[in-house]
């Protein structure tokens, strides 16, 4: 499981070096910037995948996989701000809703048709 154990076991190293580092060392921050867009890259397919399945346009996919890095990162800063024993629950708040928000944004209806107001 992704959440599992104290905030240091499931922190992300590249953001954690980045916020450290970003201004000391163009290396560093460039090195952690590779690390990310790549964990943001690997979702670009499969998010363009289901952008077309429910008719929507396929060109959000690379701003919507870096949305979701964001809402990780930010996720685990908060984490870290809590007391050990919620740590884990305030990043898996964030992330359960990050899922509601795919889910609305992709919600298809039974005909396979994205779901509108009628």
């Amino acid at each position: 499981m992704l959440l599992s154990g104290p905030p240091e076991a499931f922190s992300c190293v590249a953001g954690t070096m980045l916020q450290e580092g970003f201004r000391t060392s163009a290396p560093i921050r460039k090195a952690c910037e590779a690390s990310i867009m790549a964990n943001a890259r690997a979702v670009e397919g499969d998010l363009a995948a289901a952008l077309a399945e429910a008719g929507m346009s396929v060109d959000q996919a690379p701003s919507l996989s870096r949305h979701i890095q964001t809402v990780i990162q930010g996720a685990f800063i908060l984490a870290k701000s809590q007391e050990p024993c919620s740590a884990a629950g305030m990043a898996s708040e964030a992330l359960a809703h990050l899922r509601r928000y795919f889910e609305m944004l992709l919600a298809v209806n039974a005909q396979g048709k994205p779901c509108s107001d009628e």
